[in-house]
């Protein structure tokens, strides 16, 4: 087994391929599913329901993909219920089950459900809740440090947001001419992982990812480019397993007739791209090429002069910018992850200055590409900071507003922690500064 077998298995996400059983409800993405009661090769699954994850049986897993009856299912191995529920324990000692009372994932859920095996080794399932454990400590490192497994835990909750990166300056220019805004930084991946307390070790070193840079408008010039954020670790990596959540690529500065794409979102194993002339990648595993979206855990792609696409836990891609100054392209939302952020408005050669981008929303539905952090107006306005989404992951900001009459406006600065920046909006003579970006954050929860 190579070491990224062995840091796939450990994180939940090896992929197996399945049929969704004929008479099986429809899969969303998150449902859990289980070896129909029909089937005897393991191929063919049905949507786990009370009644299926105790008397069907088999392999258990989580969907990654949609899927209706009949089609092909993406899914991760997440755990077993055997078609004979026994020898559990014949003294009713409580046994923990990554499941809810909804049979949705337990990435989701946060906690395992317990169940309890009574004398004859039968196991009722009860819905998960925190009730069933004490919370012992809380661990927050804002900067890196080592975490410390308190005495007594039996489970840990892990969230990672890496360094937020930063935006393109928009360009400054004369009158008549095209100044074009900054294109956008794309949202990170937010990784969440759970488990045993038995399986860490006492101490771990955690490391938490820098603020990337934000670049700066161009003075009768090209805007700047910005950095991207760093990725933040749990773990010492090297011949150990460590858990890691990457940054999305940086924006780059705009140009005078050039059509560029914002960064890349970023992944569970790998940073997004940096926005350039063609498509930027998404970050792995599966990270999105060519201007797609990403449905797993890795980066959407950064598309070329268009709003940024979507992910599902790794993060938003950055917006584009046209040729032509126009106005600001929206970022991409994320599910989990960080939403990527918007591009700056541009001013075209016949002077008419367009508003910035809105920021990409993070907890939203894949497909939708905004969601409220807005742009700044046309006449040099700046961009809206990120804000807290609503899966607890950073927005993306908003894309500074083009100014025929004077400086770009400044894109919007990130939300602490991991929110990427906003773009600077074009402007006569001299383009607007990219935001500024937050930097990273990890969390332990440890259980007793």
């Amino acid at each position: 087994m190579t070491w990224l077998d062995d840091y796939l298995l450990r994180q939940n996400i090896v992929v197996a391929g399945f049929t969704l059983d004929a008479s099986s409800a429809a899969l969303q993405v998150g449902d859990w599913f289980c070896v129909a009661q029909t089937d005897t090769s393991g191929g063919t699954v049905t949507k786990a329901v009370s009644a299926a994850m105790t008397a069907a049986g088999a392999a258990l897993g989580i969907a990654i993909e949609s899927a209706q009856p009949g089609q092909p299912v993406r899914g991760i191995v997440a755990g077993m219920v055997p078609r004979v529920v026994s020898g559990l324990g014949t003294n009713g000692t409580p046994t923990q089950v990554r499941v809810d009372a909804n049979a949705r994932s337990e990435r989701f859920s946060g906690f395992g459900g317990v169940g309890t095996a009574d004398t004859t080794g039968t196991l009722t399932l009860a819905p998960p809740s925190l009730s069933t454990a004490t919370l012992l400590l809380t661990e927050t490192f804002t900067s890196s440090g080592t975490s410390n497994k308190p005495a007594g835990a039996l489970w840990y909750v892990i969230d990672l947001w890496p360094g937020g990166s930063g935006s393109g300056g928009g360009r400054g220019g004369a009158t008549n001419t095209v100044r074009p805004g900054g294109t956008a930084a794309a949202g990170g991946a937010r990784q969440r992982f759970s488990g045993p307390a038995s399986e860490l070790p006492s101490s771990s070193p955690v490391t938490v990812g820098a603020a990337g840079t934000a670049g700066k408008g161009g003075s009768s010039a090209d805007g700047t480019n910005g950095t991207p954020g760093g990725a933040t670790h749990y773990g010492p990596g090297g011949n150990f397993a460590r858990l890691s959540a990457y940054p999305g690529g940086a924006g780059i500065g705009g140009s005078s007739g050039t059509t560029r794409s914002g960064g890349g979102g970023g992944g569970m194993l790998g940073p997004g791209a940096i926005g350039s002339t063609s498509a930027s990648g998404g970050g792995e595993p599966g990270g999105a090429a060519a201007g797609l979206s990403n449905s797993g855990y890795g980066g959407a792609s950064g598309p070329l002069a268009l709003d940024g696409t979507p992910a599902a836990w790794g993060g938003g891609s950055g917006g584009g910018v046209d040729a032509t100054g126009g106005a600001g392209k929206h970022g991409g939302i994320s599910g989990m992850g960080c939403g990527g952020s918007a591009s700056g408005g541009g001013v075209t050669s016949g002077n008419v200055a367009s508003a910035g981008g809105d920021g990409g929303w993070s907890g939203g539905t894949l497909g939708l590409l905004a969601g409220g952090v807005s742009g700044g107006a046309a006449g040099g306005s700046a961009g809206g900071n990120g804000v807290l989404g609503s899966n607890g992951s950073a927005t993306g900001a908003g894309g500074g507003g083009g100014n025929s009459a004077g400086k770009g406006g400044k894109g919007g600065d990130g939300f602490v922690p991991g929110g990427s920046a906003g773009a600077g909006g074009g402007g006569l003579t001299n383009g607007g500064d990219s935001g500024t970006p937050a930097r990273g954050e990890a969390r332990m929860y440890w259980y007793g």
